[in-house]
Order: C-alpha cells, then sequence, then structure tokens
C-alpha cells in the first residue's frame, strides 16, 4: 500500500483493512453472514445472499447497518496502524473504503 506523507510516497506492506468490527456488529442465528465479510482487493465484501437485507433493512424490517457504522472505527484503526509504521507525523491519505454487499 502506497500512503502520501507530505511530499514523500511510502510503501507500507500491511493489511490494514479488517472486518473484525463488522462482524461483533453483524447479528447471528447460524453465522453464515457473519463469517461471509471478507476484504477483497481493498473492498469490503460480503456475498451472502441476505447481506444487504440485514445491512439496510426492508419494507418490513429495520436495518442493522453493521457495515455502515464500522467504517468510522475502521478507519481510525487504519489511521493508527500507518501511523505507527511511519518515523514522522504528518497528515495520511487513505484510501477509501468500500463495502460491497
Amino acid at each position: 500500500m502506497k500512503v502520501r506523507l507530505g511530499d514523500k510516497i511510502i510503501d507500507i506492506e500491511l493489511d490494514i483493512i479488517d472486518v473484525d468490527t463488522i462482524k461483533l456488529k453483524t447479528p447471528v442465528k447460524t453465522g453464515k453472514l457473519r463469517d461471509g465479510w471478507r476484504v477483497d482487493d481493498g473492498d469490503i465484501v460480503n456475498e451472502v445472499d441476505y447481506a444487504d437485507k440485514v445491512e439496510n433493512g426492508t419494507v418490513e424490517t429495520p436495518g442493522h447497518f453493521m457495515a455502515e457504522r464500522s467504517v468510522p472505527q475502521m478507519e481510525d484503526r487504519m489511521q493508527d496502524k500507518v501511523q505507527r509504521q511511519l518515523d514522522e507525523p504528518g497528515v495520511l491519505e487513505l484510501p477509501d473504503v468500500r463495502i460491497i454487499i
């Protein structure tokens, strides 16, 4: 991953996106939905067929928004992890986090 720090671009080898925060907020009946969260090329993905209905809700059921609510926490953790690896403080431009369900 390339991180811009001022005028420098630093290459950091670190898997900075994890889905543990989303998994903790995911309602569980069988565990299939919770276990469906993964990172694929920097995108957060859940291909379980009912993931969108649980995340966003339906006319009959309110959404849980487990992924949407987790992104700010994940971004904070990403920034902390990257900052710890850098020698000098500065403004980081982290990649956008996309959720695909």
